[in-house]
């Protein structure tokens, strides 16, 4: 026995009514007003900022200490893999109480060529 319903009918979603297009000379009015449409976009894409990186949540001195195990690892001063070097990394940072990101954020940090 068919259902009295089709599948591809029954769960189709409903579209929504057409809307009126507007008249050319309309939207050229408001985009000729005070505040047009690219004023406003342009405004509000300044203000959006995306959210600070871990090391632009260190203060100055935590920068500047943890650019300096960066510059002694790329160096060559400290002989350890970069895992192991970001776990420690971590590790100490959580202990002090220093905001930081995960383990992989550490070594993408490490492998990234200033």
């Amino acid at each position: 026995m068919k259902p009295s319903t089709p599948a591809s009918r029954k769960f189709a979603r409903k579209r929504s009514p057409r809307v009126a297009e507007t008249s050319p000379a309309s939207s050229t009015a408001s985009a000729t007003g005070s505040s047009s449409l690219l004023e406003a976009v342009a405004a509000n894409a300044c203000l959006k900022r995306k959210p600070p990186n871990w090391l632009e949540r260190l203060s100055e001195e935590q920068r500047a200490e943890v650019e300096e195990i960066k510059r002694a690892w790329v160096s060559g001063e400290l002989h350890a893999s970069c895992l192991s070097l970001a776990r420690s990394l971590v590790a100490n940072c959580r202990d002090r109480g220093i905001p930081t990101c995960g383990v992989d954020g550490v070594r993408a940090w490490l492998a990234k060529q200033d």
